[in-house]
């Protein structure tokens, strides 16, 4: 499933300058290409920035159309260099993280439970495992809405998150709406929340190997010779009381189970899975030709930029050149003439007929080809009143 982050539609037209940067600098900006500042509305409906042309797209049901900008604000984006290149994610990420900021969601006494022993956030010291959770998860949510942290890093640190019962069930409310789900079959199910004199947690603190006698610190295999050594299941209430053997090993049968095909999912995804369209919008005729040096927008005939008097290169050759029209203009008032006319609609003037047509001129200056009614060279700027 594709990383993704909350993102702001100023932070999508950063994101472009950047990338305009990188290019005027000549750096391969390949990488934040790919997707072309891709990114998703709450509606689900799909934008795509170009950050050369600056022009919006949003796809629909015909394909992409050009559009002013998306109505809604955040929107979602895949990770890319330039769109995260300014943020922080790491001090958020280590606030959720329980190897770096452990804090027991039990009551009980002891060892701080790790990562895949059980839940690691709480509200507060004290708090019950499901408040504990609660809160935890909805943090997660709210640094996911603001960007703090990607899809993926909210999945994987809520999956860590789950409570353990006599069963050998998982539970763990829902990312987004907060309803208590049950890891049962295969797959989440939402189920009532469970009695905190069912729940328990797996301690790695001392023990004695089975196969050899010999005693473990902590860890799950055995330093003398080398066989696995499961962790002691002890219940929530009463606090830290170890469970019959019977019922342990229900307990670690269903945690085997759900390390295959349970571990790091959660019953609601962070968000929905990114699937954008393969086609892009239609490369159009360009309008105008970009200065590499300051980014001015310059007319297409433009050789030398109108802002800071740079070289400009000319238009793509990948692009063709608009098509031009056909048609002659009256030489006495310069109204535009259809092929068919004689007689000029608007003075009365007659047309000459092709054999009758004036010769082609050409710029005395730099020799390039003008119009019959030009006043100045479109490409030099001479007079050709005279000639």
């Amino acid at each position: 499933m594709t990383d993704l982050y909350r993102v702001t539609v100023a932070e999508l037209l950063e994101a472009a300058d950047r990338i305009q940067a990188w290019a005027r600098a000549g750096l391969d900006p390949a990488a934040t290409l790919s997707n072309d500042l891709l990114a998703r509305d709450e509606s689900g409906a799909h934008w795509l920035y170009d950050p050369h042309a600056r022009r919006w797209h949003r796809h629909t049901a015909a394909g992409w159309q050009r559009a002013s900008h998306p109505s809604t604000d955040p929107l979602e984006a895949p990770a890319s260099p330039a769109l995260l290149s300014d943020r922080q994610t790491a001090d958020a990420l280590a606030a959720f993280d329980p190897s770096v900021n452990p804090v027991a969601l039990s009551t009980a006494k002891g060892p701080t439970p790790s990562a895949a022993e059980g839940p690691a956030l709480s509200k507060a010291e004290g708090a019950t495992p499901h408040e504990g959770i609660s809160h935890a998860i909805a943090g997660l949510r709210d640094a996911y809405a603001q960007g703090r942290l990607s899809s993926d890093d909210a999945t994987e640190i809520a999956a860590r998150m789950a409570l353990l019962d006599r069963q050998g069930c998982f539970w763990m409310p829902g990312f987004w709406s907060g309803e208590w789900h049950r890891f049962h079959a295969g797959d989440w199910r939402e189920a009532e929340p469970p009695a905190i004199d069912t729940l328990v947690r797996l301690d790695e603190g001392p023990r004695l190997c089975d196969n050899c006698g010999a005693q473990l610190d902590s860890g799950l295999i055995c330093p003398a010779c080398g066989e696995a050594v499961p962790p002691t299941v002890v219940s929530l209430q009463p606090p830290g009381a170890p469970l019959p053997p019977e019922q342990a090993d229900r307990v670690l049968m269903g945690v085997a189970a759900y390390m295959i095909v349970g571990l790091g999912t959660i019953p609601e995804p962070a968000t929905a899975e990114w699937d954008p369209p393969t086609d892009r919008p239609q490369k159009s005729t360009p309008e105008s030709i970009p200065c590499p040096a300051c980014g001015h927008a310059n007319p297409l005939a433009s050789r030398f930029c109108n802002a800071c008097g740079q070289p400009l290169a000319p238009p793509s050759a990948s692009i063709p050149p608009p098509p031009q029209p056909q048609s002659t203009r009256c030489a006495h008032c310069g109204v535009p003439l259809a092929p068919e006319q004689a007689f000029c609609s608007q003075c009365g003037q007659a047309v000459p007929s092709a054999d009758q047509a004036s010769p082609p001129r050409f710029c005395p200056s730099c020799g390039e080809l003008a119009e019959s009614d030009q006043a100045f060279c479109a490409h030099c700027g001479h007079s050709l009143r005279s000639s």
